[in-house]
Order: C-alpha cells, then sequence, then structure tokens
C-alpha cells in the first residue's frame, strides 16, 4: 500500500533556531462520506450498502455509552476504542467533585493488524507546499524556482539579448 506525503516548510516549534526546514506531513485527499465508505466496503461482497450503513447507524447510537460507562469496545481487525481522562488531584477523597476531572476524551488503539499495514506501507511524495502554495510535485516545485528567477527559466542572463534597453523601436 502506498502512503502519501506533502513536503512542507516549516519552522521546527522544538528547536531555538527560527529556520524553516522540510518536514513530511500526510497528504490528506478529504473526507469519504458515510455514503462513499458504505459503498467501498460492501463492493464485492453480498452485504447490501443499505445493511452496512444501519449497521454503523446502531453502533454510533450504543458505543458511546457503553465507552462512557468504561467498556472498551473492539471494533474488529481495525483496533479497540476506548474513554479516557485525567484529572486534578485532592489530599483527601472527600475533597473530590467531578469539576475536577480534565481532558475527557476518546483513545483509539490500532490493532495489530493496523499497525502492520504501515510497516508494509511505502511513502510516495506527491506534493510540495510552501508559503500555503501546493505544487502538483517535487518536479513541478524545482521548476517554478527556476523559473521564478530574474533572466529566465536557467537564472543566466539579463533576458535582453541584443543589447539595448529592451524595447522595439515602434511598438505598434
Amino acid at each position: 500500500m502506498k502512503a502519501n506525503y506533502k513536503l512542507v516548510k516549516r519552522v521546527n516549534p522544538a528547536s531555538e533556531s527560527k529556520e524553516k526546514l522540510w518536514y513530511a506531513t500526510p497528504a490528506s485527499k478529504g473526507i469519504m462520506s458515510e455514503d462513499q465508505v458504505a459503498t467501498t466496503v460492501t463492493r464485492n461482497t453480498t452485504t447490501a450498502r443499505s445493511e452496512f450503513k444501519n449497521a454503523f447507524e446502531l453502533a454510533s447510537e450504543v458505543l458511546p455509552e457503553l465507552l462512557l460507562s468504561g467498556i472498551s469496545v473492539k471494533l474488529g481487525k481495525l483496533g479497540t476504542l476506548r474513554f479516557s481522562f485525567g484529572s486534578k488531584g485532592v489530599a483527601r477523597p472527600e475533597d473530590f467533585n467531578a469539576s475536577l476531572i480534565k481532558n475527557a476524551k476518546f483513545i483509539f488503539t490500532p490493532s495489530t493488524a493496523l499497525k502492520e499495514a504501515i510497516t508494509r506501507a511505502t511513502f510516495e511524495n506527491v506534493g510540495v507546499v510552501e508559503d500555503g502554495f501546493t505544487y502538483a510535485s517535487l518536479q513541478a516545485y524545482k521548476d517554478y524556482q527556476v523559473n521564478k528567477r530574474p533572466g529566465g527559466s536557467t537564472g543566466e542572463g539579463g533576458g535582453n539579448e541584443g543589447g539595448g534597453d529592451g524595447q522595439d523601436e515602434s511598438p505598434l
């Protein structure tokens, strides 16, 4: 499987240097809708798209209650979903109240099979992002860097071969 990435130029927040460096970041292709997921998952199966969507809808109605009650939920070969939070500490149990609970969140832990998919992935560059502009490829970025130089595509010469000020004698 291919894992797509783009190169992005940015400052490393962990470094004291303000020099921008190139970092790989996953290339997002957008969000797949529920209908698209159902169609993709049920393709070449005997499961109807509507059956998959209904099962997913039922799961989304039931799972939050299970998770909040402390039950971790195994999601097939994908992994496990669980509820977690932290809290501020108190000296005595009677001093604790629910307002001290912080950072409530759901945590997904990928299965071994899902983790192995990453180890088998090959990474492919699908673009370069600089100053908010996305180039379609590393070559497109390099071409732009060469072509934006004054004097033409190679960066050599002044662009006014033949002398003079570069204007024709009669522009009409």
